[in-house]
């Protein structure tokens, strides 16, 4: 079998069984390859895999004649025209469910880390303040336990619910928005209600949505506003799913107590709202990368451009704070 393989070359035989590949003919092209060179290097190809982040466009689909099989080696298939496979009767697969766990579990782990304040206070602890900062948080009652909160789930899928099981260990009320009726077996205690009554009533919301042509931005300007002060937003999706289009800006209206997340994957810096700063926490994700221990990225360069000042841990108790691991496992406090 004539097998393309989009995506890091090796990992392919890293991860296979000894002997698993043998009598197949492997190619491999980098990510960023050219449509063109995709066509050349693929004309014999039988089976595409290609990395979860790659793009396979239509074209180039319609110039494989052997073509049988296209195949995500991660859950996002948002890369891959599913409409030209489809229409010429080519396969698409991915590996759904396959880290259902471990984004759940990453997901409650942001959602922790921003109850505690967990980037701001490790500095504390580093520069020998956690008393102070503990005495500063016991006159406030600022600090928040999951059994508290309500956490809203937008989109039920396999790491959702997965989500719900252990937002359900913590004590915490769990909503949840799909579009299609779920079992109340497989919710584990999570109300299913509409999307506006989710977005008003929780103080943490978590985006759990494939990238498709309805839900891209769908955390949109109107999605937002909808959010009560102090709201955690959490993205472990995604970053095509945020909209951060130059739409957010302060008005006379509608004041904005958001930073703006970055929506394009690898793309590490966007529009931010003033008097906010960015600490960059490493968390292992699609692409973080680490820094040393409570290391500070400092304000945001269009903080600093519009302001040149940030907030200090007191003044932002009411401010809703965004984390995604989509674009890097930033935290925005």
């Amino acid at each position: 079998m004539n097998i393309l393989v989009i995506g890091k070359e090796g990992r392919l035989q890293q991860h296979s069984q000894k002997g698993r590949l043998d009598g197949h003919s492997l190619t491999y092209l980098p990510l960023d390859a050219s449509p063109e060179v995709m066509i050349e290097k693929g004309r014999m190809a039988e089976v595409i895999l290609i990395d979860a982040m790659g793009s396979l466009p239509g074209p180039v689909i319609e110039c494989l004649p052997r073509l049988k099989l296209i195949h995500s080696e991660g859950v996002g298939y948002q890369g891959i025209d599913t409409e030209t496979a489809r229409r010429m009767g080519i396969y698409v697969c991915n590996c759904r469910g396959i880290n259902a766990m471990a984004v759940a579990e990453h997901a409650v782990m942001l959602m922790v880390a921003c109850l505690r304040d967990l980037a701001v206070n490790h500095q504390k602890v580093l520069e020998g303040l956690q008393i102070e900062t503990k005495e500063g948080y016991m006159r406030t009652g600022s600090i928040r336990e999951m059994s508290d909160c309500t956490v809203g789930l937008v989109g039920f899928g396999a790491i959702a619910r997965e989500a719900a099981r252990l937002l359900e260990v913590y004590g915490a009320r769990c909503l949840f928005f799909d579009l299609s009726e779920v079992d109340k077996d497989l919710t584990h205690g999570a109300e299913q209600v509409d999307l506006d009554t989710l977005l008003s009533s929780s103080d943490i919301v978590s985006l759990h949505l494939p990238v498709t042509e309805s839900t891209r931005n769908f955390a949109d300007e109107a999605f937002f506003k909808k959010l009560k002060a102090g709201t955690i937003f959490i993205n472990t999706a995604r970053g095509e799913l945020v909209d951060t289009r130059p739409s957010f800006p302060p008005s006379a209206r509608v004041r904005w107590p958001w930073p703006v997340l970055t929506a394009s994957p690898g793309n590490r810096s966007g529009p931010t709202i003033p008097s906010f700063r960015l600490i960059r926490l490493f968390f292992p994700g699609p692409s973080s990368r680490p820094t040393s221990p409570g290391s500070q990225a400092g304000p945001s360069d269009a903080a600093t451009r519009s302001s040149g000042k940030t907030w200090p841990v007191s003044k932002r108790a009411n401010a809703p704070t965004i984390s995604s691991t989509a674009s890097g496992s930033d935290l925005f406090l």
